[in-house]
């Protein structure tokens, strides 16, 4: 629900600009999601095996990827991250926090 400018709200598409009611996000139907965080342009999940996605804006390189998208429009698995077990995550204006 809210606003999805920049694909923040995780359904794959920008054609939809507001939403009233929840909406399924298919890119999360294999994976556990154990905890979620939401920033202003961004929002960020992990997985029961310590896995994180990403997506939305992603000024200053915010979603974690290797490369600077405009916008994810779907979550993201930050790859760069694969050797790290994360257990919490925490999403700021333009900036994401992982601990692990």
């Amino acid at each position: 629900m809210g606003s999805n400018s920049h694909g923040k709200l995780g359904i794959g598409s920008k054609h939809l600009t507001h939403s009233k009611t929840p909406h399924l996000i298919e890119a999360l139907l294999g994976p556990l999601v154990t905890q979620i965080s939401c920033g202003d342009h961004h929002s960020a999940v992990i997985t029961s095996s310590g896995e994180c996605y990403t997506w939305g804006r992603g000024t200053d390189g915010a979603l974690g990827l290797n490369y600077k998208p405009d916008s994810e429009t779907s979550p993201v698995l930050v790859k760069e991250l694969h050797h790290t077990i994360l257990i919490r995550v925490s999403c700021g204006s333009r900036h994401t926090l992982y601990l692990s």
